[in-house]
């Protein structure tokens, strides 16, 4: 593969970030077996205030490794103003905001992003560990990095090797799953990542909180 064009990141990886970003973990095309019909009653609240959690929330945090970023997952139209503001220069609009993986920033790490966005980013809460693992799940790293960021281990029980990694092809069957599809053991590494149902299954930000918005 040859070595990308972007900036080599300060961590020092093993190899330079790809040029293209590996597949992601979350459904590809339809899966056989139909969305959940119930989720988490993650609330989704303004920085602005202290989130009103409940156990099951509670429980959710507890499972993630880093902090989770409230603002992020504030559906646009909820956002402040200055939020907005900063999102905007982020290159963000209200379907990238809402839709995660969409925006091709995301399928950048931390490292190799403008010091302009890492600023950004930073504004919105978002530090390093908190952006590569939330927004990127670590997609945007050659194995032997994720090896060295020891992250390797959760993408392998998602059914990921080395070779399918870096080069492509022969993606897992957990490609097109549905969280309620994985196994136990798989969803425990996939909050590793910092996935959790409604950001593996792809769901629209407005609808973590009001699920009747997707209800076809």
């Amino acid at each position: 593969t040859p070595p990308p064009t972007s900036t080599s990141p300060t961590t020092k990886p093993i190899t330079p970030s790809p040029t293209k970003r590996p597949v992601t973990p979350s459904p590809t095309k339809s899966p056989v077996t139909p969305p959940p019909t119930t989720r988490p009653t993650t609330p989704v609240v303004p920085t602005t205030g202290a989130p009103t959690v409940d156990p099951e929330f509670l429980l959710l945090l507890s499972k993630l490794p880093h902090a989770y970023p409230y603002t992020r997952f504030t559906p646009w139209m909820e956002l402040e103003s200055s939020e907005e503001a900063i999102a905007t220069n982020l290159g963000y609009n209200e379907d990238l905001w809402d839709n995660l993986e969409r925006h091709d920033l995301e399928g950048e790490i931390f490292d190799d992003l403008s010091s302009t966005n890492k600023q950004n980013a930073a504004l919105l809460g978002m530090d390093g560990n908190i952006w590569d693992c939330y927004m990127n799940h670590y997609g945007g790293l050659y194995w032997e990095d994720m090896v060295a960021e020891g992250v390797d281990q959760y993408w392998a029980k998602l059914g990921w090797d080395q070779e399918g990694w870096d080069e492509g092809g022969n993606d897992p069957d957990t490609e097109d799953m549905y969280w309620s599809d994985l196994s136990e053991e798989q969803k425990e590494a996939a909050h590793q990542l910092c996935f959790f149902d409604l950001s593996w299954d792809w769901v629209k930000l407005p609808c973590w909180s009001q699920p009747q918005l997707c209800e076809d």
